[in-house]
This record gives structure tokens, C-alpha cells and sequence, in this order.
């Protein structure tokens, strides 16, 4: 009875080797968990676009009268400090820059200055009046009027130029403009051309940011610092101090 048998031993030993099971296959996140991920990415893309973290563009718009942009007023100085910022400037002279014709002006909006849902429109005077218009069948990353109005002020030009001839589609600009800059005006009670009431309709009826500086009339001054800043700020470039004017 107490004698070992070697073959015995040996099959107890073989039996006692446990068979191991193949490694089971990694799994992938379920189709669900792969919607999911897949719709949050979107919306986080279309986050960063609605808020304008994409909007790194200015194309600015002069007023009437001005047939060599770059020396107008403050157009040529603000393009090329910001360009310095690293922004992007379209800046062209305008076709009948003395009618400022609507038809004309908003083509070249639409075909040389390439305006369009990355580009903060800058417009002044007869160019703020371009970019409302503008801004109410395309959309854009932000609108910055200067000396804007809403009416042709019983003039003969500002009539035939096209602006002023139906109803403002005021909640058309507002949803148009979609970008984090949002639409922001800057005015003055002493413009020598507009009255602040039609500076302040205009404001009232496109929610703007009215930033009033009296003092400034018309802003014809050779530089705008204080643009400047804020558009760096808006468009994601901060350089330090505004520069002194010129």
C-alpha cells in the first residue's frame, strides 16, 4: 500500500498542469462611446470658431473721399501696427472713393478684401455704413464701427450711394456677427458730421459696446492707439503698451 508507483507520480504531475486560456481580444470603445467622443470634438470645434479664438483677420473699411487708403486718416497706421502684431490686414483703395457706392464697395468686400466668418470688419464713416450692410448677408468675426450712422442725412451723396435706401436688418448684423470681438462702436458728441442721436440709434439697435470718446469729432486723426489695443486684445495679441501718437 505505501509503495510509489513512478507512473502514478508522473500522471499526477501532468494532471496537475493547468491549461492557461488564450488572452482575450481588446475591445473598443462601444459605437455609443464613439458617438459621444465624436460629438464633443464637434462642438468644442464649433465652440472655438463661435467665440472667434479664430478670428486672427482686420479688414478695414475707410470712409468717403479718401483715394489713397494708406495715408487716410489712421487706415494705414493701424494696418501696419498690426501687421507688426502678427495679424492680418486687408487694406485696399476702394473702387468710387468719393460716391462710396454700396454695390461697388460690397463686392470688394466679398472678392479683394475677403471678408468672411474669420475677419474683423473695420469700418469708418461711409465704411461703418458698408460693414452693417455687409454684415446682414454674410457672417463675420466681429464689426468695429467708427462714426457710424443710419440715415442719409438729407444728403444728395450719401443718398445716391445706396446705404440708406430701405430698413436696416438690425438682427441680421447682430446674428451675423459671430465672432468673440462682438459689434463695438466708437462715437463722439462733438462728430462734425453726425448728430449723437444717429450715432447712438445705431448703437442702441445693433447692442454694440458705444464707446464714446468726445473730443475725437470725426476720428480723422493720423493715429487710433486706442483701437489699436483693442484689437490686439480681441484677436489674441497682446504687446504691452498702446504706442504713442505720432
Amino acid at each position: 500500500v505505501g509503495v510509489r508507483r513512478r507512473g502514478a507520480t508522473r500522471a499526477r504531475r501532468r494532471g496537475a498542469t493547468k491549461t492557461r486560456r488564450p488572452p482575450s481580444p481588446r475591445r473598443g470603445p462601444s459605437p455609443l462611446v464613439s458617438s459621444t467622443i465624436a460629438r464633443c470634438a464637434w462642438l468644442l470645434a464649433a465652440a472655438a470658431t463661435s467665440s472667434g479664438t479664430m478670428a486672427k483677420r482686420v479688414a478695414i473699411l475707410p470712409g468717403n473721399g479718401c483715394s489713397n487708403v494708406r495715408r487716410s486718416n489712421w487706415y494705414g497706421w493701424l494696418a501696419k501696427e498690426l501687421t507688426k502684431s502678427g495679424i492680418e490686414v486687408a487694406l485696399v483703395d476702394m473702387p468710387d472713393p468719393n460716391g462710396a457706392n454700396e454695390k461697388l464697395w460690397i463686392a470688394t468686400c466679398l472678392g479683394e478684401l475677403g471678408c468672411d466668418e474669420r475677419t474683423v470688419v473695420v469700418g469708418h464713416s461711409s465704411g461703418a455704413a458698408c460693414g452693417m450692410r455687409l454684415a446682414e448677408s454674410i457672417k463675420l468675426g466681429g464689426l468695429v464701427l467708427v462714426s457710424a450712422y443710419h440715415t442719409d442725412l438729407g444728403w444728395e451723396g450719401e443718398r445716391a450711394a445706396g446705404y440708406f435706401s430701405r430698413p436696416w436688418l438690425w438682427a441680421d448684423i447682430i446674428a451675423n456677427t459671430v465672432g468673440s470681438v462682438g459689434i463695438i462702436q466708437y462715437g463722439a458728441a462733438d462728430d462734425c458730421f453726425l448728430p449723437l442721436s444717429e450715432q447712438e440709434h445705431v448703437a442702441t439697435n445693433l447692442r454694440a459696446d458705444f464707446i464714446r470718446m468726445d473730443g475725437r469729432s470725426h476720428y480723422m486723426d493720423s493715429t487710433f492707439p486706442e483701437l489699436l489695443q483693442l484689437l490686439r486684445d480681441k484677436c489674441g495679441e497682446t504687446t504691452g503698451d498702446s504706442p504713442a501718437a505720432a
